[in-house]
């Protein structure tokens, strides 16, 4: 426009009193901002003006460059602040009451001895091998038990107790005895093997981790009271089983590395 202060002065326009386009500047330092007048720009200029200077216009002195701060002091900035922004609210420190207390280190308890308690007749008449066997010969098939239990012990490590009733024998006193590492019971008279398993959880029962093998309802309950692990006659074969596997793979994988060891 060539003739922009004719224009102006007539449109009555006032640069300080232009909200939305101010002609004020903002400079920083300590970290905020504050405004300065457009006339006061000069004084706190680091760098020249872009804009080009009018003819006879004195060149501006060179400016002054500050490396830790401006020549305010505190009072002046916050002063500035003041004007431009309004009071500033100061984050407090909020107490925050006592501080929780640490919480007790844990220390983990090592695990608890296993032990499998089997009722002895229970398991001879619901697995069918020993089913059949037993019909012939009650004492073999015993023996065959002892021999099935004295194997899943040695590959699981576990305490194991095989309880068979002796309450009908005349005279009994009982018997107990060790064989390939599992405890053998026999009851004495007038105590069935439920009588004995209950009395043997109440003493182990809270002591130890232990599971009942057993289809006999009154021996399940007996574990239920003790809170104790059951587990039925199915169920302890099909382990019995699965151990087998495992103990036919280890041998297989010791044959082999005793073949190629020869062989070398």
């Amino acid at each position: 426009c060539h003739n922009q202060k004719q224009v102006v002065a007539a449109a009555g326009y006032d640069p300080e009193g232009d909200l939305e386009h101010t002609p004020d500047s903002v400079f920083c330092a300590h970290g905020g901002g504050f405004s300065v007048k457009w006339d006061q720009v000069p004084q706190y200029m680091h760098l020249e003006s872009a804009l080009p200077k009018q003819r006879g216009e004195d060149p501006a002195p060179v400016p002054r460059v500050y490396t830790r701060n401006l020549d305010l002091d505190e009072k002046e900035l916050e002063a500035i602040f003041l004007r431009t922004f309004g009071p500033q609210r100061r984050r407090e420190y909020q107490f925050l009451g006592q501080a929780a207390p640490a919480a007790p280190r844990r220390t983990i308890a090592p695990p608890k001895q296993q032990y499998l308690i089997v009722d002895g007749y229970n398991m001879i008449f619901a697995w069918d091998a020993l089913k059949d066997l037993a019909r012939e010969n009650l004492d073999a098939a015993r023996q065959r038990l002892m021999d099935i239990l004295s194997n899943y012990q040695g590959y699981k490590q576990c305490r194991l107790v095989l309880v068979f009733d002796g309450y009908k024998v005349k005279g009994n006193p009982g018997t107990t005895f060790d064989y390939h590492h599992i405890h053998v019971v026999y009851t004495k008279q007038d105590e069935t093997g439920d009588m004995f398993i209950e009395k043997l959880l109440q003493e182990i029962g809270r002591n130890y981790t232990v599971r009942v093998a057993t289809s006999d309802g009154l021996i399940q309950l007996s574990a239920l009271r003790a809170g104790v692990l059951r587990l039925s006659a199915d169920e302890l074969w099909r382990e019995v089983e699965w151990v087998g596997r495992q103990i036919d793979q280890v041998l297989q994988t010791l044959n082999q590395k005793g073949r190629l060891s020869r062989d070398s």
